[in-house]
């Protein structure tokens, strides 16, 4: 007879990533192994392997063993879900997560038959279409596949006729709602009127102040057809979102939602400043364009992701940097101009600026002309300096937080994220394809970590490439820890000496072997402003020549021809060539 170990292998499937599974189990008065009529006692489960015998679970919930139990799972392969009965056999606690239980069960047979069959949903249970629902939404896709389940059982499946009020104006907020089914009407009542300023339909959230600060509901929401939603409380999602911080992302979706929403109920007030639209996204923050009220002028916008933004020791980290930050006065260093928390995370507002990153000059034309890039680089050492002298490191010096403006102005951006020299920072640890050694490692920074950094982006805007291969993120940090970057006359051989040698010592993996400080940086590369800076000919690269261009253009064509011509310009310049222009009439 084949043993119960060999058995319960035979034929294993490791899910990856985690499958999930919805439990229906057992009340007091239920027939055991029959389907049960109610949500409560439904439970969402990850499913971490499978055989033709069993399945393996990962549960928060107890299970009884040697008990029976419905429960449906998806199947990746075949791309369905499958309803079985299945019955416990062992439960052992998760070695790498003590809240959670690791559950084998068997599926249970009558007879020779096992009775494993396929279906979608049934009775009032929470089912396979309640999942796909909510997974779609914009507030599920961005938490992480591990607090997915805690999240899902947190939340109550809740009913409601038309006519049924679900907020009340005044009330503290306590809850917010997903809108599965049905259309609610949001409006404020004075007196004894009702004024209509919204109405909320499928896959919307309402009532999401609730979660975000907790405060007074401003307006009254009624069901104005029959309903079904879904209802979590602050207190439920704090709990979880504490265990599972990833699930703050979930706040960060409803503040992306309120301020890119067009409804009359969406407040985009942040302090004095009102939010206008969206610049951009990075991986820890959302960018927006802003105006302060009172004065009308246009400022930036950063709003960290709540995941960052809720990790206590990053805050107390933040907090104490925030003041000298925000004190920095030097033209190649951003301006930050306040410091606003709301809806749970924090605003840094700063100045607006006009123009590109380095990051997008350099996917546009790769290689930079030498006197750009020596014009660059100096700009740039003259900020960090400034913040060195201050006790601040960047620790995030990169192509996208170096902004270019009109007439090559440079400005650094992004010290909200920077940290006080010889000190560990564990919970920011910068871009891996710039990160130094010791950040890789998180041993302590100082602001040889910066010279290091900035000694890749020169490498890269002289190669137009990295250093290292970039498609493997273990293996980059592996890199930069056992092995020195290529010499960079290996991929461009005009390069001038001393920016060559510039590269190759502050990209030192030993920083001691580094400059020590940006002063050092400064002379070093100072003196290559007289051969290569703006306005020097950049002969270096070769010899010099000269190709013509004619256009023909009628007189109502020349505003267009003007625009062309300005636009290119600007890109014949980024690549060190010289435009000149002449025009001749009646021809």
């Amino acid at each position: 007879m084949e043993k119960s170990e060999e058995k319960r292998r035979r034929g294993r499937k490791i899910t990856i990533p985690m499958g999930i599974g919805i439990a229906y189990l057992q009340k007091d008065g239920d027939t055991p192994g029959c389907l049960v009529g109610q949500r409560n006692p439904v439970h969402f489960i990850d499913l971490l392997n499978k055989s033709d015998e069993g399945i393996c679970l990962r549960i928060t919930h107890s299970i009884t063993l040697e008990e029976a139990f419905i429960m449906q799972f998806y199947d990746r392969n075949e791309q369905k879900w499958h309803l079985c009965r299945c019955v416990g056999k062992w439960i052992n606690q998760d070695k790498a997560d003590p809240d959670f239980f690791l559950m084998g069960c068997a599926y249970q047979r009558l007879g020779d038959k096992n009775i494993e069959s396929s279906g979608d949903t049934f009775n009032e249970n929470a089912s396979p279409i309640d999942y796909e629902f909510l997974k779609v939404t914009r507030f599920f896709k961005t938490i992480d596949r591990g607090g997915l389940c805690p999240l899902l059982n947190a939340m109550t499946f809740q009913r409601v006729p038309a006519g049924k009020k679900i907020i009340k104006q005044g009330e503290q907020g306590d809850a917010c709602f997903i809108i599965q089914k049905g259309i609610c009407t949001v409006y404020i009542e004075r007196g004894c009127e009702k004024y209509q300023i919204a109405r909320i339909k499928k896959g919307n959230i309402v009532g999401e102040m609730a979660i975000l600060t907790g405060e007074v509901r401003s307006a009254s929401v009624e069901a104005e057809t029959d309903m079904e939603f879904w209802r979590i409380s602050r207190d439920q999602f704090d709990d979880i979102s504490g265990k599972y911080p990833d699930v703050r992302n979930f706040l960060t979706e409803l503040v992306t939602e309120r301020f890119s929403s067009r409804k009359r109920t969406a407040k985009r007030e942040i302090g004095k400043y009102v939010i206008t639209d969206i610049i951009g996204k990075g991986g820890y923050a959302m960018v927006y364009g802003g105006l302060h009220q009172d004065l009308n002028m246009a400022v930036a916008v950063k709003m960290m992701n709540h995941n960052m933004a809720m990790n206590e020791n990053f805050l107390k980290k933040f907090r104490n940097e925030a003041r000298l930050i925000a004190q920095f006065n030097h033209r190649n260093i951003v301006r930050v101009y306040d410091i606003e928390e709301r809806f749970r995370t924090i605003f840094i507002i700063m100045e607006f600026l006009q123009g590109m990153s380095l990051y997008e000059e350099l996917s546009d034309v790769s290689k930079l002309p030498y006197p750009k890039i020596v014009d660059y680089l100096i700009q740039i050492s003259s900020g960090l300096a400034y913040a060195h002298e201050r006790g601040v490191v960047h620790q995030d010096i990169k192509p996208a937080n170096i902004f270019i403006q009109h007439g090559d102005q440079v400005k650094i951006l992004d010290f909200g994220v920077a940290c006080p020299i010889a000190t560990e920072n564990t919970d920011f640890l910068g871009t891996p394809y710039y990160m130094s050694p010791e950040q890789i490692e998180m041993e302590s920074v100082d602001e040889r970590s910066d010279i290091y950094s900035l000694g890749l982006l020169a490498y890269e805007m002289v190669t137009g490439q990295r250093p290292y291969p970039d498609d493997d993120l273990v293996r980059l940090e592996e890199l930069h820890v056992t092995e020195d970057i290529p010499d960079p006359r290996n991929s461009d051989p005009d390069i001038p000496e001393e920016l060559r040698q510039f590269i190759l010592k502050a990209c030192s993996r030993d920083r001691e072997k580094r400059y020590r400080n940006i002063q050092e940086v400064l002379a070093q590369i100072q003196p290559l402003k007289e051969k290569y800076g703006p306005g020097k000919k950049d002969i270096s690269r070769g010899k010099r020549k000269m190709t013509s261009l004619i256009l023909f253009s009628n007189e109502a064509d020349q505003l267009a021809l003007n625009r062309l011509l300005e636009e290119f310009s600007l890109k014949a310049q980024a690549l060190g060539i010289t435009l000149k222009a002449a025009d001749f009439s009646d021809i």
